[in-house]
């Protein structure tokens, strides 16, 4: 078995700190987008689905989560 040398260790811990830092900067991102009541959310939408907005508004309401607009291929 290989052992964690010193050097490889730091790189280690220096991914984990860039991880932890990136996923912290999406929650924040992510509070601050439904912070606002549902205006973020609207906004959000109408971005993202165009004329198909209100469709994914009441879709996240009633379910929780955004419609998947890419079709399958077989």
């Amino acid at each position: 078995m290989c052992q964690l040398t010193e050097t490889n260790g730091k790189h280690m811990h220096k991914l984990f700190e860039n991880t932890t830092k990136n996923i912290n900067k999406f929650t924040n991102f992510v509070s601050r987008m439904f912070s606002d009541g549902d205006k973020n959310l609207i906004k959000f939408c109408r971005i993202e689905y165009g004329n198909d907005w209100q469709w994914a508004y009441l879709r996240y309401k009633k379910q929780g989560q955004f419609p998947n607009t890419l079709r399958k291929v077989a």
